[in-house]
């Protein structure tokens, strides 16, 4: 009998598309507006600077009361389009690039942690370059509130604007403020999740658990907000600089928004709207889980 040909890098890449599509824009969908309200608060010195905004959010509820009443319930899905193309785009990439570089994790190869960690680090930054722009877009549109100090007209039409207006500004590396901050977050989150993970799966999982579901599902919710609380500084530092971009005074680097920040604003300012991502990932988590059990109910009838 004929061996079965490996798929090419094209196949693998629709194959894995074609799994992560209907999920993934579902999820991102579903928690859009906490999106929204997360960027809103992260950003929204640098709005109340040139002037858009008028007067700081008091948390994340006074955000959503104040967004619906000036922009309506559909502005809090600004931003989608650009985000659903990201998670489309970044996961289906991120698993090319490991199996050029010899790590698929769809085929069982032989290869220690350390060189999975660079290999997967590597990936991070490829696929991430390549859905930069995407992610770009989406953090300005979400911070393009309306203003009464500039008629209630918004600063960006839709994403392909963004594009066109900061290439005109500040040339096609406006696109990237802020890319090298991302590679760093996104490389120390993996680290961070997979280290916890490994850790609590270690102390409180046994065998013939009853309980195991459970007991993996509330290790899994414990590492993705512990992680995501860990780096979100890099992800608000990341979203800063992108605000940066098109304006004459910029951040000169990580260290340059960093110290701007806590000397200005104060530290903790670099954690505005964090319990809403943390939220945010313990929904989509919920939201993802009761998808797979679906998919098992309705392969297995």
């Amino acid at each position: 009998m004929a061996s079965l040909s490996k798929p090419s890098m094209a196949q693998q890449y629709r194959r894995a598309a074609e799994i992560w599509a209907a999920p993934v824009s579902f999820l991102t969908t579903c928690v859009a507006p906490m999106e929204r309200i997360k960027i809103l608060l992260m950003c929204q010195n640098e709005m109340i600077r040139t002037g858009r905004l008028h007067r700081p959010y008091a948390g994340a509820m006074d955000c959503a009361r104040r967004t619906l009443a000036k922009e309506g319930f559909l502005s809090f899905f600004r931003g989608n389009y650009p985000s659903c193309a990201v998670h489309l785009g970044q996961f289906p990439l991120l698993i090319i690039f490991a199996a050029l570089f010899g790590c698929s994790p769809v085929e069982r190869t032989n290869v220690g942690p350390r060189k999975r960690f660079i290999v997967y680090g590597m990936a991070e930054c490829l696929s991430l370059a390549l859905v930069y722009p995407a992610l770009y877009s989406k953090v300005r549109l979400a911070n393009d509130v309306r203003s009464a100090a500039h008629n209630d007209n918004r600063q960006f039409r839709n994403f392909s604007d963004v594009w066109r207006r900061t290439v005109a500004a500040d040339g096609f590396i406006g696109l990237y403020r802020g890319y090298g901050v991302a590679c760093g977050c996104g490389i120390l989150y993996s680290a961070i999740h997979t280290g916890l993970y490994r850790t609590l799966h270690r102390v409180f999982v046994r065998d013939n658990d009853p309980i195991a579901t459970l007991t993996v599902a509330s290790c899994m919710v414990c590492v993705m907000t512990g992680s995501r609380v860990i780096t979100y500084p890099l992800q608000t530092v990341s979203y800063r600089m992108m605000m940066r971009s098109g304006d004459v005074a910029k951040y000169r680097g990580l260290l340059d928004c960093l110290l701007q920040i806590i000397l200005k604003e104060g530290a903790v300012t670099l954690w505005k709207g964090c319990a809403v991502e943390c939220v945010q990932t313990v929904g989509v988590f919920s939201l993802a889980l009761g998808y797979v059990q679906l998919m098992r109910y309705y392969y297995r009838h």
